[in-house]
């Protein structure tokens, strides 16, 4: 018996094109605008750029909250 822990090499969890996930919910708009505009399917070069884009308005939101 193969323990739960044990990796299988010939299995993909990642998600098909047919199971996109939807992005993450914040409840806050414009972090949720930010996460939803991250987009993997192109050029792995253009990921960082897109994180870094992810990242800077999610400091500056830590920063000045918005009005709730």
């Amino acid at each position: 018996m193969i323990a739960v822990t044990e990796p299988t090499p010939d299995f993909d969890a990642s998600p098909t094109d047919t199971e996109r996930l939807p992005p993450p919910a914040t409840g806050v708009a414009v972090i949720d605008n930010a996460l939803a505009a991250i987009d993997l399917s192109g050029d792995v070069a253009e990921h960082p750029s897109q994180f870094a884009a992810a990242v800077n308005l999610l400091q500056q939101v830590l920063r000045n909250p918005p009005e709730q």
